[in-house]
């Protein structure tokens, strides 16, 4: 019986050895499991931390990117709702970035067209770009961004600058995840353009301007009459030229000298100009001749008008302030109508020989061609 005991107790003690072995080995292993949990789990953690830092790192760095440029960048979502703007929209608009972030399409463009000179053209860009925000059927680049026409606006505060606007759908696949809209400055690129222009212009002017008169030049002129005679013949209209030439003028330049008959010449240009219609062509021809071509008008209405033009001369006097000069400055006139067989050469050289009809005949008058 004492032998039966001991043996029971043998098996008891033999069990919760085993037990207590396999707690122990398991206890073992579950903290092992546990360690490695927790490897895992810091190593996840640090690697989330480095994908987050990564990814911070990255946006900060698309941020400064798109705020370097010289373009005013704005991102909508799908909802028509500000998702980003860079630093350069608040510099072109003076409005601060948080008071449009987070907010509709329409509060940024209420908040930004007081800034341009023509608000109504604003607003209607703005109705047009509202429309193609909504559209799918603009065509795309692989990019994703279509080909987008441009349209230039004038801001005139905080500063004036000129702008090309322009919308464009950012896509996935076919899929539109939000609107990318543009304001390029491209006010060195106008201000240019513009100089350009202007230069362009003045050397236009100059090549057929009298540099000392300010009439225009025998070029232009000449280029205006074959318009002008090619014109009444098409509508049967008259036409006529008058040359005109300042009489003894060498003697005014030999007596007085060149800024004396300088200071001639512009007179009689004076004159001229003031005389003639807005519809006239008045140029200085060379030396001290001029030429006029004088618009639906006959042989008759030219005379009336180079009389007044004699008789204007002589009323102003130029040669008064001149010191030592002795007599009125005159002129002397031919007139030529146009006629059936004239060009432009043949039609000169009839009025020509009218001037020097005029001189022959004792200067300071009017003579019509034959």
């Amino acid at each position: 019986m004492r032998e039966h005991s001991t043996v029971l107790v043998v098996i008891a003690l033999a069990a919760a050895a085993a037990f207590a072995f396999a707690w122990a080995l398991g206890a073992t292993r579950a903290r092992a499991r546990a360690r490695t949990e927790r490897e895992d789990l810091g190593a996840a953690l640090e690697a989330s931390e480095a994908v987050s830092a990564a990814l911070s790192e990255e946006a900060l760095f698309l941020s400064a990117v798109l705020s370097a440029v010289d373009t005013a960048i704005i991102i909508f979502d799908r909802d028509g709702r500000v998702r980003f703007v860079n630093v350069r929209f608040s510099a072109f608009f003076g409005v601060p970035t948080v008071e449009v972030v987070g907010r509709s399409l329409e509060t940024l463009h209420a908040r930004i067209a007081p800034c341009f000179v023509d608000v109504d053209a604003f607003g209607r860009h703005a109705a047009l770009e509202d429309r193609r925000r909504v559209s799918d059927g603009e065509p795309a680049r692989l990019s994703g961004l279509p080909i987008a026409d441009e349209t230039e606006l004038i801001v005139a505060r905080p500063k004036r600058r000129v702008l090309r606007w322009s919308t464009r759908p950012v896509l996935q696949g076919t899929l539109r995840v939000g609107v990318l809209t543009l304001f390029r400055d491209v006010t060195a690129e106008r201000d240019a353009e513009d100089a350009r222009e202007r230069l362009l212009d003045e050397l236009s002017a100059q090549a057929r301007t009298d540099a000392l008169t300010s009439l225009a030049n025998r070029r232009a002129a000449s280029a205006a009459l074959g318009t002008e005679i090619d014109r009444a013949r098409r509508y049967g209209r008259p036409l006529s030229v008058v040359e005109f030439d300042l009489d003894h003028f060498k003697d005014v330049n030999d007596r007085h000298g060149h800024d004396a008959g300088d200071k001639v010449l512009v007179a009689f240009a004076d004159v001229l100009r003031a005389t003639a219609r807005a519809t006239d062509v008045v140029a200085r021809w060379g030396g001290e001749e001029f030429l006029a071509i004088v618009f639906e008008a006959d042989a008759e209405a030219a005379r009336v008008f180079a009389e007044r033009v004699r008789t204007e001369l002589r009323a102003r006097s130029p040669l008064s302030s001149v010191p030592g000069a002795r007599g009125p400055l005159t002129v002397s006139a031919g007139v030529a109508s146009l006629g059936p067989a004239d060009d432009a050469d043949s039609l000169l050289r009839r009025a020509d020989r009218a001037l020097y009809a005029a001189k022959a005949g004792g200067r300071d008058r009017t003579t019509l061609a034959a």
